[in-house]
């Protein structure tokens, strides 16, 4: 069956093992085998080793945090067993940060517990949905890959390191220079209300500074300015941008914030809390409220088990070690963030981080065949070339009225 030749186009007899016009191999090309070509493998720099170590080590020290967390998230549902019995006696404020605290309205009796179970309710609900957004991808996180986004949970776990850090960091100078900083004495409360005003303050204070003083005013400025958009993102938080407005309002939040802890602390408290409201103000806008809710709760409820286990030395060694591990994990994160923030105000890096060894380079053939591309242009008819199809070869004899291949003898 004859068949055209992949060089010149003109058809070839069935048998032919080269063109008889330009004398290109009749046979179909084999395929081309791919093998990994040689690359050399890319090295790692010491600063990118320690990097990829330090993750590994925080991923795990956050999964340590969330064991304690989930303990905590028990230790408060426990908890309402005592502080039930004690609210019939018991009455709690509610307020406004203008930065004085405005006392807006009492709470008592069956509004107080049912602000409690409210309390409560968003607790859990916001550890839930930190749980279902975090573990799918946390196993990857564990192992030291790296990932494109980190989960919440490794972004709520980081950021509590550093603003503990920052606290320990701005107490441990005053305690250096003999100055003696004035603390409340939550330790002298009942375990009742201990529990209580934690997670009212985890709760309560993120409804006041972060929805009232972030998300309604910027909803406000959308609305003035026509970029109006989903209405219960400005409440429940998540996926807004960082522009100007929203970066205005995230640092006036975090003064009012810290200016409302002067109330119960001195001046010294002002610089870590303005640092975490940073941090809770930035969960807000980037994740949601459930996220700054278990940021505050992972911050105040991190003493709570030596409260419900005083004398036990389980509770004391375990809550002692993963404090420390905090604190390293904690300065780490620290400068971390703080060069992330400078990044951001001075639009690029600050500090200039080296460039990732590039990537394995692709599949490169063993063999290559060039391929000879048809040729357009027939020949003319009375143009005359020999050329055997037998084994291409191009001189002939002329014998008995006939052409003879000089190589083969092949007869044409």
């Amino acid at each position: 069956m004859d068949r055209p030749c992949q060089r010149c186009g003109r058809s070839l007899a069935s048998g032919s093992k080269f063109c008889p016009f330009c004398g290109a191999p009749a046979a179909a090309l084999p395929p081309q085998a791919y093998v990994p070509g040689w690359y050399p493998a890319p090295s790692k720099s010491t600063w990118q080793s320690i990097k990829e170590a330090v993750r590994t080590a925080t991923t795990w020290l956050i999964f340590l945090i969330l064991i304690e967390v989930t303990v905590n998230v028990g230790i408060l549902i426990w908890g309402s067993t005592l502080v039930m019995p004690n609210i019939p006696g018991y009455s709690k404020l509610l307020y406004i940060i203008t930065p004085w605290i405005v006392d807006i309205y009492k709470l008592e009796g069956y509004t107080l517990a049912g602000y409690f179970f409210f309390l409560m309710f968003a607790i859990v609900v916001s550890y839930a949905y930190m749980l279902f957004r975090s573990l799918p991808q946390m196993p990857r996180e564990l192992k030291g890959e790296e990932v494109k986004e980190h989960t919440p949970l490794y972004r709520i776990g980081t950021l509590f390191c550093a603003t503990v850090f920052c606290s320990f960091l701005v107490y441990g100078l005053l305690a250096l220079f003999d100055v003696d900083p004035t603390v409340p004495e939550f330790a002298e409360l009942p375990l009742w209300k201990q529990i209580f005003s934690m997670a009212g303050a985890s709760v309560y204070e993120e409804v006041v500074c972060r929805i009232l003083l972030i998300g309604v005013p910027l909803f406000a400025y959308h609305v003035i300015t026509k970029q109006a958009r989903d209405h219960k993102r400005y409440v429940l938080g998540g996926n807004i941008e960082i522009d100007r407005p929203a970066l205005l309002l995230l640092i006036f939040s975090s003064a009012m914030f810290a200016a409302a802890h002067l109330f119960i602390w001195d001046f010294w408290k002002l610089l870590p809390t303005f640092v975490s409201g940073l941090a809770l103000g930035y969960l807000f806008l980037r994740y949601g409220v459930y996220a700054s809710i278990m940021l505050h709760f992972f911050i105040d409820y991190l003493a709570i088990p030596l409260e419900v286990w005083p004398s036990g030395d389980l509770a004391l060694i375990a809550v002692g070690l993963l404090t420390w591990g905090i604190l390293i994990a904690g300065a780490a994160y620290f400068v971390y963030y703080v060069l992330k923030v400078l990044d951001f105000v001075n639009g690029g890096p600050v500090i200039k981080r080296k460039a990732k060894p590039a990537p394995m380079g692709a599949y490169q053939p063993l063999q290559t065949t060039p391929t000879m591309p048809p040729i357009a242009v027939q020949p003319s008819q009375d143009q005359f070339a020999f050329r055997c199809q037998r084994c291409g070869n191009g001189e002939a004899r002329y014998q008995d009225g006939a052409l003879y291949c000089t190589r083969c003898g092949q007869r044409k």
